[in-house]
């Protein structure tokens, strides 16, 4: 048994959780778009065709939570045999996820449903719940971020699909290693949300004629030092124990 087991921090949501693809099923269903997963080439949704205002795009949210297709969502191929190796092995298994404790109970339900006792504990940051604006319209963000999760309960390392919080967790003091997870459109672009200009809805980019511009900026080609990219599962198993060795001293 390892002396000090690491502490692996797993994201939920299409990382081991597959929700984007019955988001896209259900906003087909309900509003009669023709959306594929591809067009989500944006981490946050108002920045996807025909998802409305960051506020419309929230009210579609948390209906979707409450839909069947929520309800009915699958694991990511490959999450949960490569999580049990890893620790049937001995690595410590958390969640950290962008959600809400509003959702915890969804949450649990659906980790008690395909994972029991898979996850030490998960932890909510609550990202979509505490940003507001000051009395300047600048944004400012009331949650903590991952980075700061990890380093709070230990974590070693985080894994992830979204491009920015991997971004922030290598650009954090200290910096965090991160695997960025999948080949997702969204996995590829950075989602700022600096500028009131950062919360325009898709539509409106395409008005002001910076939508294209736009793209091109936030596309990350070169990841920095401490993040590296996983296109699947079992890819990630394997970097996880070339960059997390367990400590194979006994107690």
């Amino acid at each position: 048994m390892a002396t000090n087991p690491p502490i692996l921090a797993i994201d939920l949501d299409d990382t081991v959780c597959a929700t984007n693809v019955t988001v896209v099923e259900w906003h087909n269903d309900i509003h009669g778009t023709n959306l594929i997963l591809d067009d989500l080439i944006y981490y946050h949704y108002w920045k996807t065709r025909e998802w409305g205002t960051p506020e419309e795009t929230m009210h579609k949210v948390r209906t979707y939570y409450h839909a069947p297709h929520f309800l009915e969502r699958k694991p990511v191929p490959g999450a949960l045999e490569s999580l049990r190796r890893l620790k049937e092995d001995g690595y410590r298994l958390v969640v950290v996820t962008s959600r809400g404790d509003d959702l915890k109970a969804e949450t649990e339900s659906w980790v008690g449903n395909h994972c029991p006792d898979l996850f030490e504990n998960i932890h909510y940051t609550g990202e979509f719940l505490k940003m507001n604006y000051d009395d300047k319209g600048n944004i400012v963000k009331t949650f903590k971020t991952k980075a700061e999760v990890l380093l709070e309960i230990g974590a070693v390392v985080l894994i992830d699909d979204c491009l920015d919080h991997t971004l922030h967790c290598a650009s954090h003091t200290p910096p965090v290693p991160s695997l960025l997870f999948g080949e997702y459109p969204w996995a590829k672009r950075r989602s700022p949300l600096d500028t009131k200009e950062d919360f325009w809805a898709y539509e409106q980019r395409l008005k002001a004629g910076v939508h294209e511009e736009w793209l091109r900026r936030d596309e990350v080609h070169e990841l920095p030092v401490g993040v590296k990219r996983a296109k699947d599962w079992l890819e990630a198993e394997r970097m996880i124990r070339e960059l997390v060795p367990l400590d194979i001293a006994t107690t």
